[in-house]
C-alpha cells in the first residue's frame, strides 16, 4: 500500500465526527436520598467535598457566595445547606445560583434538571 493510500485510509469524515456526550450527575450512591431536600442536601455535601479536594474551601465558597449575592454568606450557612438533619435549612434559589457560581460544579445543574427528563447538555449540544 503506498504511503498516500495509508494516509488516507486513516483520515476521519468530516461530518462523521459527532460531539462527545458531556454528562455531569452525581455518583447515584453520593446523589441518592429520601426526600428533594435531603437529596439537594446530600449533593451540596457532595460539591462541597469536591471543591475542597480541588484546594477551594467553604471559606472560599461562602466568600465567592457572599460577592456573587452582594450580603454575607456564611460557612456555618453551607454546613446547615448540607445537612440533611437540618431540614428547616433548604437552600433557596439565588443562594443556589451563588452556589453554583462559587463551585463551578455542573452537577447541581443536572440534579435540578433530572427530575423532569431534562438534562443541562441536551440543550448544549442542540442547535
Amino acid at each position: 500500500m503506498s504511503r498516500r493510500a495509508a494516509a488516507v485510509s486513516v483520515q476521519m469524515e468530516l461530518l462523521a465526527w459527532t460531539p462527545p456526550v458531556a454528562r455531569a450527575q452525581f455518583d447515584e450512591v453520593r446523589g441518592r436520598a429520601q426526600s428533594v431536600p435531603a437529596r439537594l442536601a446530600r449533593a451540596i455535601g457532595a460539591a462541597l467535598a469536591d471543591a475542597a479536594a480541588l484546594g477551594i474551601t467553604r471559606e472560599d465558597v461562602a466568600r465567592r457566595m457572599g460577592e456573587f449575592l452582594g450580603e454575607r454568606v456564611s460557612v456555618n450557612m453551607l454546613n446547615g445547606y448540607a445537612s440533611q438533619a437540618r431540614a428547616d435549612h433548604v437552600i433557596g434559589v439565588p443562594r443556589f445560583l451563588a452556589l453554583l457560581h462559587a463551585t463551578g460544579d455542573r452537577r447541581l445543574l443536572e440534579l435540578l434538571a433530572e427530575p423532569m427528563g431534562w438534562r443541562w447538555w441536551k440543550a448544549a449540544w442542540s442547535g
